[in-house]
């Protein structure tokens, strides 16, 4: 069976905060979670090189797994973690479902929302499926009486 090459695209309105808290509940609507299956969080830091930021927020401390030279990221905490997506330093995390399978989400700050960018890849096509049906859930909840929001959920092919 072919796997799945889809991207969605999810508008959240709010500060970058707001916004990605709400992403973290549709990300549960769909099955996912922030936390890996030891919970960690993962980042990818786009740095020059290819490194990662991970935060063990059980244990409020951070392995030095990668190196980490950008002075924007803390360490410790969720509020630390939150406090780096409030300061713009962090643009990414995976969100999981199980060990080896996550979903690899990006955003944009815009003027009054944020534009979140999930790739789908490697899903099998039922997968895909009940990823996307939460994700279609949860928003047409959150934006049930929204008026002029243009589009707020796009799904393309690669």
């Amino acid at each position: 069976m072919v796997d799945m090459k889809f991207n969605c695209e999810i508008k959240m309105t709010g500060s970058e905060k707001e916004a990605f808290c709400r992403m973290v509940d549709l990300m549960k609507e769909a099955g996912f979670s922030l936390f890996d299956h030891n919970g960690i969080i993962i980042s990818l830091v786009f740095d020059g090189g290819h490194n990662g930021a991970i935060w063990n927020v059980p244990g409020n401390e951070i392995p030095d797994y990668f190196q980490r030279d950008l002075d924007c990221l803390h360490k410790g905490s969720i509020d630390d973690f939150y406090r780096d997506i409030e300061n713009g330093c962090l643009k990414n995390v995976q969100f999981w479902r199980e060990p080896g399978h996550n979903l690899f989400v990006t955003w944009q700050v815009k003027e009054n929302y944020v534009l979140y960018m999930i790739g789908l890849d490697g899903w099998k096509k039922e997968q895909a499926i009940q990823i996307i049906s939460g994700m279609v859930r949860f928003i047409l909840e959150f934006y049930k009486d929204a008026r002029d929001l243009d589009t707020v959920f796009s799904l393309s092919t690669e």
